[in-house]
């Protein structure tokens, strides 16, 4: 009985050393690297993700792109004040990376800020852009049987609490899972981006309202689907990513999914890639999922993706201008153009225009400016006057 009682103790003060020391990890992660950057990468562990044996490399043509017809009255044109032109306006709000794709052809490429066309650039929330097209990949290849099931189906720790929270429930941001946003240091923005284990984190989740009642940015949701797509595929996310959309598109550099300390991937921000890669996803979805002749991603759900939701929880964000579907950003206009985007901490922004035919890339060390949406839609209108 002493025996056991001894063993006891020594399993106990195991158990709390091991909760400390994640406890100790996290909190360290928070105090040292509590402001977040573009090169992020570095500090986590990551999944490689390689680039295919053949490249795609997009036709340029900077020819196409008049710049003195686009810089004359450049400051009336976007609204700004002591601003000339487009480089000025990049450079001065610390951007990295700008790459315009029209018709199939770049006809702007220009790197900013000790940036190139190699350097690599943390996506944060893009990422939860592409998580989407692996989900409609994962539909149409059978392991997800349907975007309404419930996330409990393929998370066996969550039934009961999380039988009535769908796939599609944690792709549009409508989950009812409680998120605390109060907190910097302890809250559940830097607990999703610092913990060491987020499957653990994530799991543990509480449901504060019903399913689809509320749009709430929630960083616990992309980490559900990241659980789901490993369980349901039997393979890491970023092999996932690599099989299906990375080497399929033809991507020019290898990439990387950072991680939590337990091989997960950090599902709410941590694809690492040049700008010309994620310029490819761009076109991806301008294609409407096809690649030349091969289709990638299901049409049907890219165009579900990105189309306006009848759903008014999902419509009149932020002040009633934007609406969301499926991990992307909408823009509805009056006269019924549709562009979407991607939208990343600090400034990550793939941006689609298809009735343009039109993408834009744009990274940043800093957002430094609050109207980059409408700014990108100015300018298409501009490249096709």
């Amino acid at each position: 009985m002493r025996k056991l009682k001894i063993a006891g103790t020594v399993l106990l003060v195991i158990s709390v050393v091991l909760l400390l020391t994640w406890k100790s990890i996290f909190v360290t992660r928070v105090l040292v690297w509590n402001h977040v950057s573009i090169e992020d990468y570095k500090i986590f562990p990551e999944r490689q993700i390689e680039a295919p044996e053949s490249t795609y490399f997009f036709p340029k043509d900077t020819s196409k792109l008049d710049l003195e017809n686009l810089n004359e009255d450049f400051q009336d044109k976007f609204g700004f004040q002591n601003i000339t032109d487009l480089n000025h306006l990049l450079d001065a709000t610390e951007s990295t990376a700008f790459l315009i794709l029209k018709n199939d052809t770049l006809i702007y490429e220009k790197y900013f800020n000790r940036y190139d066309r190699n350097s690599i650039n943390t996506s944060f929330s893009t990422s939860k852009s592409i998580t989407s097209a692996l989900i409609g990949i994962a539909i149409s290849e059978g392991y997800i049987d349907s975007i309404d099931d419930p996330i409990s189906k393929y998370i066996e720790e969550v039934k009961g609490k999380g039988d009535r929270i769908t796939i599609r429930n944690l792709i549009t941001m409508a989950s009812g899972i409680e998120y605390n946003t109060e907190s910097e240091v302890f809250g559940d923005e830097a607990r999703a981006y610092y913990e060491p284990n987020l499957k653990k984190y994530a799991m543990d989740f509480e449901v504060g309202e019903d399913p689809g009642n509320t749009f709430e940015y929630n960083n616990i949701n992309p980490l559900l689907l990241g659980i789901i797509l490993e369980r349901a595929t039997g393979r890491s996310v970023s092999k996932y990513l690599e099989e299906k959309i990375w080497k399929p598109i033809g991507a020019e550099y290898p990439a990387s999914w950072s991680l939590d300390h337990q091989g997960f991937e950090k599902m709410e921000s941590g694809i690492n890639a040049r700008a010309i890669d994620f310029l490819k996803i761009g076109r991806l979805y301008l294609q409407n999922g096809m690649w030349n002749d091969n289709e990638i991603v299901s049409t049907e759900y890219i165009r579900e993706s990105t189309s306006l939701s009848e759903d008014p929880v999902l419509n009149n964000i932020r002040g009633g201008d934007f609406s969301y579907k499926y991990y992307w950003w909408l823009y509805p206009r009056p006269e019924g153009r549709n562009d979407y985007w991607a939208d990343g901490n600090l400034g990550q922004f793939i941006y689609v225009s298809p009735e343009t035919d039109i993408v834009i890339v744009r990274h940043g060390k800093a957002y430094n400016y609050g109207g980059w949406p409408d700014f990108f839609y100015k300018l298409t209108n501009e490249l096709t006057n």
